[in-house]
């Protein structure tokens, strides 16, 4: 809506003789709604720019049914005022009619997410789970936009770190009795029994070399596509998977498909990419080693260049990815993989060689990068037990809402819990969501898990104040004219919906709805505070605005993945 308000004021620049102007914000309200800087148009001329503000304003005529009230030339710019009042009704209107569809599309194509695809060797810590929120986040975008979304988990269970637990398992190697002792409350979770074997079996097969050269031979027998080997692996893996999957299920997130990644060497497609990638002319033979060299694409290796298979004719991870990227593309034609920093290089090449491959034509394959989540303690490391497992920050944040809920309300043990788990995952997935995907977060316990300020808790309770303001009154709603500060502000910003939702989505920024919908809760709080609703002069058209208020909060937590609740 915001937009073709824009456009409006755009075309009433045309109208005066500026060609193809491009509006902004002003900083301060009190300049304007929109304002065109005059300073480019004024260096072609020749001419000041106050001057050239000045006489723009003189040739700018505002349509009688237009949106704008007034058009004046301050200093350098000329700033666009709105009506007030126009706006205001326009956008109570238009929200309160679309509702919950306020913002959204429908029948657009299909789009094939990838996010998540955590290696299975313990539970999901606080770093990696950021993966999962922006990836969940931009799959509930997509499917706002209309798109038909399909989302996919590739489960590494030919990894070596899988191979090292199913090799520990075998030799019967215990379980680290430090680690059960700290997650005593979780010992019965496959992921963390999963954890507490890989520990110690990797502290043993990095002083053994017997060791590791069993657990090379197992991935070499999956490799050649032994069963009884591969069904070793995934059974390891998947055992993890499940206690994966139901914390994932606690923040809300539901996957279509969990891809293995043996299933492309059973079918045999790895081996056929691999004859394939052979056949290229970047194709080369160094020591044994099949590569592709890259190097004429920007893509410097010490070695010659992206190897895909060892010496030994074992595949590389990056032929395994080759195989499984092509199935996906075959079900979607723009496919969006979330991956962390760390594989920036290895996604490009990955890109560039699927374009030689032919793989990617008349395709997309777009990557989101996301920086890690570090602890003031250091980094976090399942391979050494040093993790903060996100099943337990959860239940930590549980635990505080339950006793504030508790203070608060007379309620039964089940309704306390249940709203408690709300608040707490509303708390840990704005807390990451809210910063961008290429800035890195350090994580504290205690601001993750705050119910005050920048916070998921904060956006819940907004929501719940305007919906009790609608339970108290029992009068209708009226779509009238607002033209208090607070009322017009509220009503500005609620416009801004639509256009912050296509940014978030095609910019792949989920913080800017993040953001976006912080500033709608602080900006309905001015509001509630300055401008009473029940039984004032206005209470019918002041009540269709926190309706408005209402849908589009309800959007937003919605595609944050954020549960709203019925009381703080």
């Amino acid at each position: 809506m915001f937009d073709d308000f824009r456009a409006e004021a755009t075309g009433i620049l045309e109208k005066a003789g500026v060609k193809t102007p491009l509006l902004e914000e002003p900083p301060d309200p009190k300049m304007g709604d929109l304002a065109f800087p005059c300073f480019e148009l004024a260096k072609e001329k020749g001419k000041n720019p106050k001057e050239t503000a000045k006489e723009i304003s003189l040739r700018v005529k505002i349509p009688k049914d237009s949106i704008f009230r007034e058009v004046k030339a301050l200093g350098p710019y000329l700033n666009f005022f709105f009506d007030r009042g126009k706006l205001s009704e326009k956008v109570v209107k238009e929200i309160n009619g679309k509702k919950e569809k306020y913002g959204s599309s429908k029948d657009r194509e299909k789009v094939l997410i990838e996010h998540t695809s955590i290696n299975p060797s313990g539970p999901i810590n606080v770093g990696r789970i950021r993966n999962t929120f922006i990836g969940d986040t931009l799959v509930r975008l997509y499917r706002f936009m209309g798109y038909k979304v399909l989302t996919h988990y590739f489960v590494n269970n030919i990894g070596k770190q899988v191979a090292i637990i199913a090799w520990g398992k075998s030799k019967g190697i215990e379980p680290s009795s430090e680690l059960m002792e700290k997650y005593e409350k979780y010992k019965d979770q496959s992921d963390f029994q999963t954890m507490f074997v890989y520990v110690p079996a990797n502290a043993e097969m990095e002083k053994n070399e017997e060791a590791q050269k069993e657990v090379e031979e197992l991935l070499q027998k999956c490799e050649a596509g032994e069963r009884k080997s591969i069904k070793l692996l995934k059974d390891v893996s998947s055992k993890c998977l499940e206690g994966q999957k139901k914390t994932m299920e606690r923040f809300g997130v539901k996957i279509d498909s969990f891809d293995f990644e043996s299933n492309f060497l059973e079918d045999g497609s790895v081996a056929k990419f691999i004859q394939r990638m052979k056949k290229l002319p970047e194709h080369r033979e160094i020591d044994g080693l099949h590569l592709i060299d890259l190097s004429k694409y920007g893509f410097e290796r010490r070695t010659g260049g992206t190897v895909f298979q060892r010496t030994d004719g074992t595949s590389v991870y990056i032929a395994r990815d080759v195989a499984y990227h092509s199935y996906k593309l075959k079900l979607a034609k723009k496919n969006i993989n979330v991956l962390g920093e760390d594989h920036k290089v290895e996604a490009e090449e990955l890109k560039q060689i699927l374009n030689l491959l032919g793989v990617l034509k008349g395709k997309e394959l777009d990557v989101v990068f996301f920086s890690f989540v570090n602890l003031k303690e250091g980094r976090m490391s399942t391979r050494s037990g040093e993790t903060v497992p996100v099943d337990a920050v959860l239940d930590e944040g549980v635990e505080k809402a339950s006793e504030l809920i508790r203070k608060r309300y007379p309620l039964s043990l089940n309704k306390i819990k249940s709203t408690a788990e709300k608040i707490a995952v509303a708390a840990l997935r704005y807390s990451e969501i809210k910063v961008a995907p290429s800035k890195s977060i350090l994580f504290d316990w205690d601001e993750a898990l705050s119910f005050e300020g920048e916070t998921g808790p904060y956006l819940q309770y907004s929501l719940v104040r305007a919906k009790k303001i609608l339970e108290k009154s029992k009068k209708k709603l009226e779509i009238g004219k607002l033209e208090e500060e607070e009322e017009f502000e509220l009503a500005k910003k609620l416009t801004k919906f639509p256009e912050v939702v296509s940014k978030s989505v095609f910019g792949y920024k989920p913080h800017l709805l993040a953001n976006y919908t912080y500033e709608l809760a602080s900006l309905f709080s001015r509001f509630y505070e300055k401008c009473p609703v029940v039984k004032s002069e206005k209470e019918g058209e002041r009540l269709a605005l926190v309706q408005s208020f209402v849908h589009v909060m309800r959007n937003c937590l919605e595609l944050m993945g954020i549960d709203e609740v019925e009381l703080m």
